[in-house]
């Protein structure tokens, strides 16, 4: 009698971090430079008896500092410069943006024109909101505005799916058309913040993109799995350009993945992860967070989980520390953990909670601080009074 074996995926998107859903300010475009350090904020998403909330959390302190509760399921949520919320909500007739002002648990206002089935969210330039639809356009909203003043409907995406994007800081959008990991022809289609095409990149058949995302340089770079092989690449466009200036092996993880760029660091971060398990045995898990300086081709640093279990998307603060969910098939609490700048070997949890996962860290971006040094160009520490743990499952030493 022949085995039938039955595999079951526990993978990174949308299971830790809510990467397709959620994101904080969008790459490429610079937070606002602050002339006090605010306290640092961390939203989340937190299930608890069957219903969510987005919650918000003190950085250094692990504690609540408000909850917005009576949510169904996380659609969809992103943090602009100023700590405004857009979350999407279900409605009777639909669904819509809710907009929370800084330290609010009540919305300001519900956008629901223009907007069909959103789960993608990004913020661009002058605070503009960028909503994704299934199946229909990708729509701009101006700050503080209600209606669209854009919306582009993308050519060969699928109806299915709302389309994976980015926004750069002029505004360019550059969206992913065709279905991740299918059979089907794809294809990056670019607007200059018009319903024009200015841009068309053919991807060939053997890549299949996940994700894109572009640096101040208004480089594109080009998240992808390459077929019949172990591992994510990257291929990398000049502005305007339609072939690749370089492609290269950024990650050998196998598994769903989200490149961004971290404009603190001027650093690639490929987040990567995929648990499995056969025959309903044991669960087998890889994932890594691989960081690149631009011009490089090779991993400056890499930062592992521990054993058996997988990274979420990360989200960077103003000072180049990295926070990320962590969590395992095996175990029902998630934890949020803060590691400091360009080190692998250092962790602090933040919080751990069942349901738990991680929105966004704001204030994020590049950005001077009275109150944090660092030293040198390599292994960065900062003064503080934070206390790190020694990972139990080192990651390489930071460096080349």
């Amino acid at each position: 009698m022949r085995s039938v074996i039955k595999t079951s995926i526990w993978a990174l998107l949308c299971a830790l971090a809510l990467a397709s859903c959620s994101g904080s300010v969008a790459s490429g475009v610079p937070a606002a430079t602050a002339t006090a350090s605010p306290p640092e904020l961390l939203f989340t998403w937190h299930k608890s008896g069957g219903a969510y909330a987005i919650e918000e959390y003190a950085a250094a302190t692990g504690k609540l500092v408000l909850r917005i509760p009576g949510f169904s399921k996380p659609m969809g949520a992103v943090v602009d410069a100023s700590g405004t919320l857009y979350a999407v909500v279900a409605r009777a007739d639909g669904y819509g943006v809710n907009v929370y002002p800084a330290g609010s648990t009540q919305p300001v206002r519900t956008i629901t024109e223009g907007i069909g089935h959103p789960s993608g969210l990004k913020i661009g330039p002058a605070g503009a909101l960028y909503v994704a639809n299934a199946g229909g356009p990708i729509a701009k909203y101006a700050a503080g505005a209600g209606s669209p003043s854009l919306s582009i409907h993308p050519r060969g995406c699928p109806a299915q799916d709302a389309p994976e994007f980015t926004v750069d800081a002029a505004g360019t959008i550059d969206v992913i058309c065709g279905a991740p990991l299918s059979a089907q022809r794809q294809q990056i289609v670019e607007y200059d913040d018009s319903p024009a095409i200015a841009r068309t990149i053919e991807v060939p058949s053997s890549r299949k993109p996940l994700n894109v995302t572009t640096d101040p340089l208004d480089r594109l770079y080009l998240d992808y799995v390459k077929l019949g092989t172990v591992g994510a690449g990257i291929s990398e466009y000049d502005a305007g350009q339609t072939s690749p200036l370089r492609s290269f092996v950024f990650s050998e993880n196998e598994g769903i993945g989200e490149l961004l760029y971290d404009s603190s660091t001027n650093q690639l971060v490929e987040a990567a992860g995929i648990c499995f398990s056969f025959n309903g045995g044991p669960w087998t898990c890889e994932s890594a967070i691989d960081f690149t300086d631009r011009n490089a081709t090779k991993v400056a640093l890499q930062i592992l989980p521990p054993r058996g279990w997988i990274f979420g998307v990360p989200r960077f603060d103003a000072y180049g520390d990295v926070y990320v969910g962590v969590g395992s098939p095996t175990d029902s609490l998630e934890s949020i953990r803060e590691y400091p700048p360009r080190s692998a070997t250092g962790w602090r949890t933040v919080l751990r909670a069942t349901g738990l996962s991680l929105i966004a860290v704001w204030p994020a971006g590049a950005a001077s601080s009275p109150d944090r040094s660092f030293a040198g160009d390599g292994c960065a520490n900062r003064a503080s009074t934070r206390t790190y743990s020694a990972d139990p499952f080192p990651a390489p030493a930071c460096g080349r």
